[in-house]
């Protein structure tokens, strides 16, 4: 039996961790739905835009359109954005538009539903004003002063956007596309990509160390090619200490998790064949990090 996958709460994790990143604003405040005294996936306040190492690469924010107080809405894959449940989002927010104790916040709130399959019959609705700003995002006009949009999971898939988009791009429930899509994420140069390794791992374990497996012997394969093209003894040795490097961080992510991968730098000091064969030793011998750690410790460079 497949293992059930908590969406709704691997979802909360990324916004609260990188809603920054993701909407290129500050946030001061952020609340999951159990925080909120009505029923909402989640919950933040927006400030000013930030200036962080990732503007100068003008990579897409999912989350750009956030304004003073902002609704985002989950629809995982096993879930259907329907034109009710469409309508009781909007109700929802228009109770932070309107609060009872305090003024009225027209024109400062957003609703943003994420959803993984394309809403048609209710995007072709023409009384909710429903207009595609790209491939995966629609804004409807429904309302006066509230900004309502839908984005689509399914139409961010082989995007090369960036470190923002990517966080949504993860999230692919087609068990079909799941390799394709996070290899396409596994081979961009992303600046988060040990956060979008932990996300993959978490939702497909087995398709992750698939994926890392193929990602690094395809690299091995790549510089015994090289080797042979030179046709030089350093060329030749190069590979094969290329090839033993891929294949010791292949074995520390697969005993010891993401966080195995901290050794690396350390273990990329040694240019010597012999000194990673006992590293290898090392990790079938030891029980732990700490056991492992210490043997490296002990390992002459």
């Amino acid at each position: 039996m497949d293992e059930f996958i908590q969406w709704h709460e691997i979802l909360q994790e990324i916004l609260d961790e990188n809603l920054s990143l993701l909407s290129g604003k500050k946030i001061s405040r952020c609340a999951r739905e159990q925080a909120r005294y009505f029923q909402i996936d989640y919950y933040c306040e927006a400030q000013e835009a930030v200036q962080d190492e990732l503007s100068a690469k003008n990579i897409t924010r999912p989350f750009e359109h956030f304004k003073t107080y902002n609704v985002i809405e989950y629809k995982s894959i096993a879930q259907v954005l329907n034109e009710v449940r469409f309508r009781e989002y909007v109700g929802r927010t228009l109770l932070v538009e309107n609060p009872v104790e305090g003024g009225s916040h027209k024109g400062q709130v957003t609703l943003t539903i994420l959803t993984t399959r394309y809403p048609e019959q209710l995007i072709a609705m023409p009384q909710y004003a429903f207009a595609q700003i790209n491939d995966w995002k629609y804004r409807s006009r429904w309302i006066e002063g509230l900004e309502i949009y839908i984005l689509v999971q399914k139409g961010m898939r082989g995007k090369q956007e960036g470190e923002a988009l990517a966080l949504l791009q993860v999230l692919e429930g087609d068990k079909s596309r799941q390799a394709e899509s996070w290899q396409t994420l596994l081979r961009q140069e992303l600046h988060n990509l040990e956060t979008v390794k932990k996300i993959i791992h978490k939702i497909g374990k087995e398709v992750f160390m698939n994926l890392v497996a193929t990602i690094k012997n395809e690299g091995i394969q790549e510089g015994m090619k090289r080797g042979k093209l030179e046709g030089k003894l350093e060329g030749k040795l190069e590979g094969k200490l290329e090839g033993k490097l891929e294949g010791i961080e292949t074995a520390l992510e697969i005993k010891f998790g993401a966080d195995g991968l901290r050794f690396m730098e350390a273990i990329r000091k040694i240019n010597n064949l012999e000194r990673l064969n006992e590293v290898q030793g090392f990790l079938k011998k030891a029980k732990d990090m700490a056991e492992f750690e210490n043997m490296l410790g002990n390992c002459k460079v």
